[in-house]
């Protein structure tokens, strides 16, 4: 394995031990704080997060080919699980960040992009 594919694995383990301790602070520390609605909006973002940190993990002991689909997923995850996390927080702040919501998707479809590239990439070497 490449050092710039250890790096990404690395960068996966710890977005997925990043996603458990957000899943944790949901359970234990939200749980009597956010209303149901944007209880599940928080859970929405944990649970891709640690789809995507799984993905960045196995593309990035895929091999180097894969390098670029795993940065994107990276940032997908960036965009919408951490402009999730934010919207949740509306409820408690009211500063206005309902707005976030509007670049949530965006994450979303660099998430899926990141997939279809990274299976034309296998689709490319295997025939």
């Amino acid at each position: 394995m490449f050092k710039a594919t250890n790096g990404l694995a690395a960068t996966g383990a710890l977005l997925m031990a990043l996603s458990i301790g957000m899943g944790a602070f949901a359970a234990h520390g939200l749980e009597n704080i956010l209303s149901t609605k944007y209880l599940a909006v928080f859970e929405t973002g944990v649970r891709y997060q640690a789809y995507g940190s799984l993905g960045i993990i196995f593309l990035a002991l895929a091999g180097n080919a894969y390098r670029k689909p795993a940065l994107l997923l990276f940032w997908g995850i960036a965009v919408f699980s951490f402009s999730l996390y934010l919207l949740s927080m509306n409820e408690l702040w009211g500063a206005g960040l309902k707005k976030l919501g509007a670049i949530t998707p965006l994450g979303g479809l660099m998430m899926i992009s990141a997939w279809i590239w990274a299976a034309y990439i296998f689709k490319k070497k295997n025939g």
